[in-house]
């Protein structure tokens, strides 16, 4: 199944089933760093701290390879 949103933000069409929605401001800069595209990025509430915080979309395919990455930097940390 697909469908596609179009984000008011950075104004590029995604797969809202191809998305992963990360909160970790400096996981999202990693995956930035290493060359992934922002597709969306919105405001939502922390359901446990009723806080605010940004959530950042990344193409699900596209980040999976930086995502591993990712946790293997944090193992060795």
């Amino acid at each position: 199944m697909e469908f596609y949103k179009k984000s008011p933000v950075t104004n590029i069409e995604y797969n809202t089933f191809n998305v992963v929605r990360i909160l970790n401001v400096k996981q999202a800069a990693f995956y930035v760093y290493k060359g992934l595209k922002i597709l969306h990025i919105e405001l939502s509430t922390d359901k446990y701290t009723d806080e605010p915080v940004l959530v950042f979309y990344f193409d699900r395919t596209e980040s999976k390879k930086v995502f591993d990455e990712w946790c293997t930097r944090r193992e060795m940390n």
